[in-house]
């Protein structure tokens, strides 16, 4: 049975008009000018765009990625390109991958396109220095396994292709936000603490900015049955992973959020 969807009016918006619009309220003139340049780069970019769907209906996939290419330099959307459909098969080629990494802005992220099963969930924070000052521009990297806890359809405990992923970069303010749905744990049962045990439902960040030490991590929610005393405790610590707590909105989606803390660059070039 698939899982009920839910998408907040946001996450349509995003969808619907692309990367100019933004969670953070416009309060100024120099963002709002910024943001009508960008809708404009996005309007001009339309044909490219149009362009590179037509060659996706026919299955050109080596022509769909240089016409999808040709419209990111354009202006177009990242996050309306990995939300495309018709883009979605084409979410484990590395060319692919990188053009998003490669393009990738300051504006709130989507990672799934329309139909993907689950229920919506969005993520945030701040990604700052030991310090507590915000890290502008910092690239963050997520990606997590569907609802049934698979990352591919082919090879379920495939990370590095997961389908579900994306990247977006941090604000003036070291803020991130990402629009996804709630990810399922995984299948199998690992031996963890002499018992075998099913490994919670997390989401992957890796995050890099220039002159700090890169940081991997797994996030994982305070709510799943699967934490027993031992994964809270134990596991949960031994690989830093954060226990978020998760909360529900109005339209039935969850929310939660994580700070970011990245030290200094041990040997800086």
């Amino acid at each position: 049975m698939r899982k009920r969807r839910v998408w907040t009016p946001a996450l349509l918006v995003v969808m619907a008009i692309g990367c100019a619009y933004s969670s953070a309220k416009q309060t100024d003139s120099t963002n709002d000018r910024q943001a009508v340049e960008l809708r404009k780069r996005e309007a001009d970019a339309e044909p490219a765009y149009r362009e590179a769907v037509a060659k996706a209906s026919k299955g050109e996939a080596t022509r769909t990625l240089d016409a999808i290419e040709a419209a990111l330099r354009a202006g177009a959307c990242p996050t309306r390109v990995l939300t495309e459909p018709a883009f979605a098969g084409l979410h484990f080629e590395p060319r692919f991958r990188e053009l998003i990494r490669e393009f990738a802005r300051q504006s709130s992220t989507v990672l799934v396109v329309p139909d993907e099963p689950g229920t919506s969930m969005i993520v945030s924070g701040r990604v700052r220095d030991e310090a507590g000052n915000p890290i502008a521009n910092a690239l963050l990297l997520v990606f997590h396994a569907d609802v049934k806890g698979e990352y591919t359809p082919t090879k379920p405990m495939d990370e590095p292709h997961s389908r579900i992923f994306g990247y977006r970069r941090t604000d003036e303010q070291g803020q991130y936000q990402f629009r996804t749905v709630r990810p399922g744990g995984y299948q199998n049962a690992v031996l963890l603490g002499g018992k075998d045990r099913l490994i919670p439902a997390h989401i992957h960040f890796e995050v890099s900015a220039d002159g700090f030490e890169p940081a991997r991590f797994q996030m994982v929610f305070d709510d799943d049955p699967r934490m027993d005393d031992h994964l809270r405790k134990t596991w949960s610590p031994s690989i830093k992973a954060p226990i978020v707590v998760v909360s529900r909105d109005d339209s039935g989606g969850e929310r939660c959020s994580w700070d970011i803390v990245l030290g200094p660059r041990s040997n800086p070039d």
